[in-house]
């Protein structure tokens, strides 16, 4: 047996098997096993080398890209001063407007009677300075001189009570109060689609005759909510009074209107 055998060729490889299964596929396997390595080897060393030498690649063209676009671009100089035969032309003066005779005013200045001319002293009706008759526009019945008093009635406004003695009260009560919202309210389409609910605060006046006004929400919950409870406030029919001190007077009056979806 040689002292120096390469591990690259087959030798090694029979010495092993030497007297053994050559059929069994490990045989094979080793015997191939040096030509593997070498492709290894080779793929290896072909990486590392791109690895390497990949980052000078690509500064080189990045040089080189930057190097090709070296054009040399000459700006024109415009002249842009102004020519010194031409002169800017002066912007015209609108004429003067045109004068018009107009007439001076005097104050009048008051002279003594006996200063005046005869011929320009006014005209004076002496049987009119003599009777003692008076002379109105007022047409004046019975042949009186007196004047006929004129007198504007002015009808005073009464302020609603927020609280009183005997507040107002719905014909029939609360019950049926609550019987004529439900059986006129009309749940609006936009908030049965959008799944719009709650309870919608409302307050208006109840005058002194039962009739109910000036209806405002103070909360609501909009999606038609809002206008839906005005609707029914306007369509409420007359009341009874709230009292103060034994009679009717205007009072607000709050309700609370709630929309419920059906479960």
């Amino acid at each position: 047996m040689s002292e120096k055998i390469n591990i690259f060729s087959d030798q090694w490889v029979e010495i092993v098997f030497q007297n053994k299964n050559k059929q069994y596929g490990a045989y094979d396997m080793r015997k191939s096993s040096s030509k593997r390595h070498a492709i290894a080897l080779s793929v290896a060393v072909g990486f590392f080398l791109i690895a390497i030498l990949s980052p000078i690649l690509i500064k080189e063209l990045a040089e080189n890209s930057r190097d090709s676009d070296q054009t040399v671009r000459t700006l024109t100089k415009i002249n842009l001063d102004k020519p010194k035969d031409k002169e800017i032309p002066k912007p015209l003066t609108p004429p003067p407007p045109p004068i018009r005779n107009t007439i001076k005013f005097v104050p009048p200045v008051i002279t003594k009677d006996e200063l005046v001319p005869e011929d320009e002293k006014p005209i004076i009706n002496e049987e009119i300075v003599k009777t003692n008759t008076a002379i109105s526009t007022a047409d004046v019945k019975g042949g009186t001189d007196e004047p006929i008093p004129i007198v504007a009635q002015v009808a005073e406004v009464e302020e609603p009570f927020a609280v009183v003695e005997q507040m107002p009260e719905f014909d029939g009560g609360e019950r049926a109060l609550m019987n004529f919202v439900n059986a006129n309210i009309r749940y609006p389409s936009i908030a049965l689609e959008n799944g719009v609910s709650g309870m919608v605060i409302v307050r208006f006046v109840v005058d002194k005759e039962g009739r109910v006004s000036n209806g405002t929400v103070l909360r609501g919950i909009g999606s038609g909510c809002d206008e839906e409870a005005l609707r029914i406030i306007k369509k409420m029919p007359p009341w009874k009074p709230g009292k103060q001190g034994g009679r009717a007077v205007p009072v607000w009056f709050t309700l609370p209107i709630r929309f419920t979806l059906a479960q």
